[in-house]
């Protein structure tokens, strides 16, 4: 598990100041190649098979709930499935409820008198590990087809636009330093060498004197560089503005960070605008109003993947479909999937996604969001309406928008406008040997509970390994 959604699931999952307990989680099944055996303690192994062909549950015992459960509270918690075995293991995923109190209530705001766990909603649902920037092991190497620059003078080039502008190569790499801004106005791929997370990262220096980057031509490829905002210019790290082109635009393991003491409203990570198809994949944002801003899209298709938002003032990912003199000029057409969104909102009412309009009359919009975490937001997660904040005067999009099978964290759902949204559902699934996956467990209550116990418990079901 990557360490920011360690980090993020330890946030998440012990918070202080809830008094709702800890959900049930029992059951370990040892899985062998034609047998299975119960685990009928943690780390105890009932039986004579191996230890290292058992697929185990990292989790506590047994717990019940209280009945300080409010109507409508939901209870989220995670642990891992591991597959110990030297082969892969399908196994399956159940939840069941069991009220053990027997008293009568005729109160109809608690559970009905049967006390068979009616309005406690149950399910597993999938966590999804691989969502979020990864840069573990980034490296690049020189090609034969490049060009190198190097802001102590032993390279091709110093400047990454003299490069750009003096050089025909298809490639222009990218050593450790410090380096204005520049503009791609020809296919061209620019590429650091080195981790930009890291000190030895090529960093581009965005402020009032440098200006903002620019892609504007197809067949561009920027790649592992740190873009670094150092004053408000209101303005974008990395403005895309290519028109409707063939090639495709790809954004790709970059760090966005703004570092000024008081960001800038109007300031974007990266602005997708009137472009080519474009990819934004493996990024970072760390500080800014607005993570990505997606706007005219040009019909043309923004794929917004495996990217982390950190520490966003307002919102992570900001679609736009727009008009221009009350004529429709574009529907957007966006995919968001597989991203991390942490901390997103914490100076205003806001969405770690967001799909408005800047105009009067609805524009229908195509925007995907699957397979995202959403943890530590401050406000909703996703949202097709601007609640009043000051200084955004925006209304809502026609149509709905699914963002279904998500993984939204501890305060469960929380979506602002005709938003359908739901964690990913999950009955099964098959472990490779030596896996380990991060499952959680969804319950929501209807209705308060009536007094007594109930218990909520996760089974991992027996299956044969197979080779």
């Amino acid at each position: 598990m990557k360490e920011h959604a360690k980090k993020a699931l330890k946030h998440d999952f012990e918070v202080a100041g809830k008094t709702v307990p800890t959900l049930a989680l029992v059951a370990l099944f040892l899985v062998g190649t034609g047998s299975a055996a119960l685990l009928n303690s943690f780390g105890t192994v009932s039986g004579t098979a191996d230890v290292s062909q058992a697929v185990t549950v990292d989790g506590p015992d047994t717990v019940s709930y209280n009945t300080s459960m409010t109507a409508g509270a939901t209870k989220i918690d995670t642990f891992n499935v591991t597959n110990d075995a030297d082969v892969s293991a399908p196994v399956g995923f159940t939840t069941e409820c069991e009220a053990t109190n027997t008293e009568d209530i005729s109160d109809s705001n608690l559970q009905d008198g049967d006390f068979d766990c009616d309005g406690v909603n149950h399910k597993a649902v999938a966590y999804y590990e691989s969502a979020g920037s990864n840069f573990t092991g980034y490296s690049e190497s020189v090609g034969d087809s490049g060009v190198v620059v190097d802001d102590d003078e032993t390279g091709d080039y110093s400047s990454i636009q003299t490069a750009i502008d003096d050089s025909p190569a298809e490639t222009i790499y990218v050593e450790s330093g410090t380096y204005n801004t520049f503009t791609a106005d020809r296919s061209v791929s620019v590429v650091g060498l080195n981790n930009p997370t890291t000190d030895s990262a090529a960093t581009i220096v965005v402020d009032s004197e440098n200006g903002r980057n620019t892609v504007s031509s197809e067949g561009v490829t920027v790649k592992g560089l740190h873009f670094r905002l150092d004053d408000q210019i209101g303005s974008s790290a990395i403005y895309v503005n290519s028109g409707a082109t063939d090639q495709e635009i790809v954004i790709e393991d970059n760090f966005f960070e703004d570092t000024t003491s008081q960001p800038n409203p109007t300031t974007h990570g990266l602005k997708v605008s009137d472009s080519a198809n474009t990819g934004v994949v493996n990024n970072r944002f760390e500080g800014f109003y607005h993570g990505v801003q997606v706007t005219n899209t040009a019909e043309q298709r923004v794929d917004i993947e495996e990217n982390t938002f950190d520490s966003q003032h307002l919102d992570g990912v900001f679609v736009t479909a727009a008009k221009q003199n009350g004529e429709k000029v574009h529907d957007a057409d966006v995919n968001v999937e597989s991203n991390f969104f942490t901390d997103v909102g914490p100076d205003f009412p806001s969405g770690a996604v967001l799909l408005t309009q800047a105009e009067d009359d609805a524009v229908e919009a195509d925007l995907e969001i699957s397979k995202n975490v959403f943890t530590e937001s401050n406000s909703v997660d996703v949202r097709t309406a601007d609640p009043t904040d000051g200084y955004l005067e925006v209304e809502s999009v026609s149509g709905t928008l699914n963002a279904d099978n998500n993984f939204f964290g501890e305060d469960g759902i929380q979506t602002v406008g005709d938003v359908t949204a739901s964690y990913g559902e999950v009955s099964s699934e098959t472990l490779s040997a030596g896996e380990t996956d991060t499952v959680g467990i969804y319950t929501n209550f209807d209705v308060a509970l009536a007094p007594g116990d109930y218990e909520v418990d996760f089974n991992v079901q027996p299956s044969s390994a197979t080779s």
